[in-house]
């Protein structure tokens, strides 16, 4: 009887699932995109150090995502101190800028405590349009953030892959805000990338949260340096930089400190201080709501102005190898780089700029996982040493083969064997997820596989190709022996989208499936990028 219930058990859910993707529309795909492609989570928060009520978890949460504010050195700020003469900007805002702003927003995004969602703002905003001008000039002009709009619901979240879940460092907290506050700091966001760029106010190597600037421009820069040492016969050597909890121990005085001296306009930076006054927060997680939490430091995570705030936080970061060496800086993910005839020579110089660095983390209030620092001395000369290591405080690093870098893992002769394994290994993977949707009798559409394949399958592995990838020339016949895995994944892929025969020749799938072989995919992408970096700015620094 037991076994039968069983049975019957398994095949009600075999029958609804089937059901569910033979009724799949261009909607719920994406829902069954997330059912194979991650393994399902438990919601509820376990113990969390010892913690075992709601009550003292939001507790332990509360001490990790709102530290006090950190012990800054503040000795260089005072009512005496001068700042160079502001950029001048105006501070009067036009329509279009607020529906930029409402175009940015997000329709099904989580909405604040106000519960208003973002779809009321998209469609109500020909109606309210006036009263939204006049609340954002008027937040503007003053110099004040509405109190009312200070308080948010942020929401605990896993981080993927954590090996221990009882630990509050293995979640992330989403800061969810009023929409209409949101709506604000997006203007002002705005307004602040305007005049940063304009009058470039912040380093020109600094990445991650400005237009026009990406991961892979930063990567190919790091590229490019290490390539341009190798022709000097010199090692390039990079420490990868890891800075804990950023957002949230970001010190607000120090922060409107560098906000005067890089010669933010001067309306900017009162707003920003009242942005950052009186904040309170109240934690959500297991179905409940924590008791009001003061947030005295940090930026919101989630929030839109969070990113150029900290670029500017962060910003002297990236100032320091001015003459020794070189600097990138991707939001929180710096790394200091150095070139020279010896590993041990480019090691005294990291040295010297981690030693600053420190100096910058104690006026700062800043916090380094120095543990998790990873060294790498970049040569492909057989008799160049690559053994040197780098001692900051009581910590030694030692040379690292490898590291994982904006997601890509560079090793130290530029092989990217190991990368291409990892991508290979996840397009694999979904391309196996996709064969369970589609089968010969049952299952997803040509059109419904063909789609997760070119919008998930194809960029996890095309991601940064030009950084990674180097087609081969014209007239060479001879493929790249790299691609053989990638080639695999992708036949994998297209065996599922057309039900095919295990021994059906891969030219013949590409022509059934009108997809282009994996080493014409990787020339586009490489040309797309390649174009859209030639078409940048002429300040920008690729």
């Amino acid at each position: 009887m037991k076994d039968h219930y069983k049975h019957e058990i398994r095949k009600a859910k075999q029958t609804t699932w089937k059901q569910f993707i033979e009724e799949m529309d261009d909607r719920t795909i994406w829902t069954a995109k997330k059912y194979i492609d991650t393994m399902p989570t438990p919601h509820y928060i376990p113990t969390i150090n010892d913690a075992t009520s709601n009550e003292d978890k939001a507790n332990e949460f509360a001490e990790i995502f709102f530290p006090p504010a950190p012990p800054a050195n503040l000795h260089d700020i005072n009512p005496a101190t001068t700042y160079p003469q502001r950029m001048r900007c105006i501070s009067s805002i036009t329509t279009q800028q607020i529906e930029r702003a409402i175009h940015k927003l997000s329709p099904q995004k989580a909405p604040g405590p106000d519960e208003i969602g973002n779809i009321v703002l998209k469609k109500a905003h020909d109606i309210l349009k006036d009263y939204i001008h006049t609340l954002i000039q008027a937040s503007i002009q003053l110099g004040h953030f509405p109190a009312a709009f200070k308080t948010s619901t942020t929401v605990v979240l896993r981080k993927a892959g954590k090996p221990d879940y009882t630990k509050p460092n293995a979640y992330r907290p989403i800061a969810l805000e009023n929409t209409l506050g949101k709506l604000i700091e997006s203007v002002v966001a705005e307004l602040l990338s305007y005049v940063a760029e304009s009058y470039e106010l912040l380093p020109p190597q600094h990445f991650g949260g400005r237009p026009g600037r990406t991961g892979e421009d930063a990567m190919a820069i790091l590229s490019e340096r290490i390539y341009h040492a190798w022709k000097e016969r010199e090692v390039y050597s990079v420490v990868f930089m890891d800075v804990a909890g950023a957002f949230n121990n970001v010190h607000h005085k120090r922060l409107a400190h560098n906000l005067r001296k890089r010669m933010v306009p001067e309306f900017i930076v009162k707003w920003t201080e009242s942005f950052l006054q009186n904040r309170h927060t109240r934690l959500r997680f297991n179905g409940v709501e924590s008791e009001r939490i003061a947030t005295d430091a940090g930026v919101p995570q989630g929030s839109p102005i969070s990113p150029i705030l900290y670029l500017f936080y962060n910003a002297d970061l990236l100032d320091i190898p001015a003459t020794s060496g070189q600097s990138l800086g991707f939001i929180d993910d710096i790394a200091f780089g150095v070139r020279g005839g010896t590993d041990e020579n480019n090691a005294k110089e990291l040295e010297k700029m981690l030693d600053k660095a420190e100096r910058w983390r104690d006026a700062h209030g800043a916090r380094f996982e120095t543990s998790k620092y990873v060294l790498i001395h970049f040569t492909r000369h057989p008799n160049k040493s690559t053994q040197a290591s780098v001692q900051i405080a009581n910590t030694v690093i030692q040379p690292s083969p490898d590291a994982r870098y904006l997601g890509v893992v560079f090793d130290k002769q530029l092989r990217f064997k190991q990368h291409v394994q990892q991508i290979a290994k996840k397009g694999s993977k979904f391309a196996l997820a996709i064969s369970r949707i589609a089968k010969s009798t049952w299952g997803a559409t040509y059109q419904q596989t063909r789609t997760l394949f070119t919008t998930v399958v194809a960029p996890r592995m095309d991601y940064a190709a030009i950084i990674w990838h180097r087609p081969r020339k014209h007239g060479q016949m001879n493929r790249p022996p790299q691609l053989s895995k990638l080639e695999s994944a992708q036949r994998t892929a297209m065996k599922a989208i057309l039900g095919a025969f295990r021994t059906t020749a891969t030219s013949a799938l590409e022509v059934e499936t009108c997809l282009l072989p994996v080493h014409l995919r990787l020339s586009n992408k490489i040309l797309q990028s390649f174009t859209r970096m030639q078409t940048t700015a002429a300040k920008h620094p690729i």
